[in-house]
């Protein structure tokens, strides 16, 4: 990707960097500097970022729900089986 700073432009140089680097941004990993400096060059991506990482944070918080919820689910089976015992 051309791009003026160096830095910036390595992370996005190949489709190999590029996923490494959303996956950085997706844990939240010192993004805000990284992010500012594109949106400076690039302002129309400020929509992309916000929604990747709007998706990231919300699959963060789906993943542990469903085990939760399939967690109480077997919890409930178990005690149904117990009270027919």
């Amino acid at each position: 990707w051309d791009f003026p700073d160096d830095e910036i432009s390595e992370c996005y140089r190949d489709l190999g960097s590029s996923m490494w680097t959303l996956f950085k941004i997706m844990t939240m990993d010192g993004w805000t500097a990284h992010v500012e400096q594109i949106i400076v060059i690039h302002p129309s991506l400020k929509y992309f970022y916000a929604v990747f990482v709007f998706l990231s944070i919300s699959s963060v918080s789906i993943v542990p729900a469903i085990f939760i919820e399939n967690l109480i689910e077997d919890r409930e089976k178990a005690r149904r089986v117990r009270s027919r015992a």
